[in-house]
């Protein structure tokens, strides 16, 4: 990972459609809000996040406007950020939070996120198979 830095929550573009209401009561319990930055990925000269979008949430929560950020130099698929940001902004998700208004119970998030999610990585893996 590089150089952690606060930016303004709302400069963030998340890559996901909605929040685990379970994921995010666990989260709260816990000291993470200050010391895990969340990962972005710069696409397109926006920051969007990589992951931490529970964290993200439970900053709103708890009040903060900003938050720790870190550009993640892990390995990622960029095609499928770029599609689940293309799933966001049709959905109105430009901020994290537009995410406030998605937060679902588990079962709920595991259909509708990580089901889909799923079926995307699939699609691309069919998709480049047959290149």
């Amino acid at each position: 990972m590089s150089e952690r830095f606060k930016v303004r929550i709302e400069d963030l573009q998340p890559s996901q459609l909605y929040i685990s209401k379970e994921k995010l009561r666990a989260i709260r319990k816990k000291e993470t809000l200050k010391s895990v930055p969340v990962p972005v990925i710069d696409l397109d000269g926006k920051f969007v996040m990589a992951d931490g979008h529970t964290r993200a949430i439970a900053a709103i929560i708890e009040g903060y406007d900003s938050i720790f950020i870190e550009i993640t130099d892990e390995k990622l698929d960029l095609e499928e950020y770029k599609e689940c940001v293309k799933w966001c902004v049709e959905e109105g998700v430009f901020t994290p939070y537009d995410l406030v208004e998605r937060i679902i119970n588990h079962d709920d998030y595991e259909v509708l996120w990580y089901e889909r999610c799923e079926r995307l990585h699939e699609e691309l893996k069919l998709k480049r198979s047959s290149m």
